[in-house]
Order: structure tokens, then sequence, then C-alpha cells
């Protein structure tokens, strides 16, 4: 089928073509309506754990550590961690459903899917 000038009947079939095909939004999409976690409390400046001596650790060990770098989720595109912040689980749970999902993009990780997160070797 195709739309071009003056074909009006060609036109309306396409549209109704497009109306019923089935919704993209997949349950992936659907889970990541969920807000980002509230941050976890700052213990150092973002400059004192950017410049410490870091280490990556599977996600599960970074919870109740210090974040030595900004964690970006896309969506929604904001930072949810930066450094010299406590992680937290609900912040490593937000981060592998973002990883997870067929949108998402972690940054800030060692890893892309949010497994590797770099934390300040205390």
């Amino acid at each position: 089928m195709s739309v071009a000038a003056g074909s009006a009947s060609c036109t309306e079939q396409f549209i109704d073509a497009v109306h019923t095909l089935p919704s993209p939004r997949t349950a992936a999409h659907a889970a990541l309506q969920v807000s980002p976690p509230a941050p976890g409390p700052a213990q150092l400046t973002v400059r004192e754990a950017y410049f410490a001596r870091i280490r990556m650790v599977a996600a599960a060990e970074a919870v109740g550590r210090l974040s030595a770098s900004a964690v970006t989720a896309c969506p929604p595109g904001v930072p949810v961690v930066l450094p010299g912040e406590v992680i937290t689980a609900q912040t490593v749970a937000f981060l592998e459903l973002v990883a997870a999902s067929p949108p998402g993009r972690v940054q800030g990780a060692a890893a892309a899917d949010a497994t590797l997160p770099r934390v300040v070797d205390e």
C-alpha cells in the first residue's frame, strides 16, 4: 500500500492499519515508569570522593559503600548517585532495572549493565 497525494482512500486505509498495530510498549518500558530512588546520604564531598582511591565491586557489594563517580541512568537521564553518596539497595535495583530495559543505559559504572560500580576504597 502506498500513500501519495490525491489517493485519499489509500490514506484512510493506511491510518486504519496503523491504529490496528499492537502497542510497542513492553513490560520493561512499563516498569521504568517508577521514579528514581532518593539519594543516599553524602559522606564525602564530590571532590574528596572523585580523587579518593577507588575500586570496582559487584553491584551487591556496593550497597552501603560510597560512590566514587556519578552514575546516570537513561531514562531519565539524570545522575542517580553522585560521588561521595552512600549507594543504597534501591539505587542498585533501579540501575539494574534501567540497564536491563531495551532503551536503558547506565553511565558512570565500569560496566554498561551497572554490575561494576566504582566505589571509594576505604
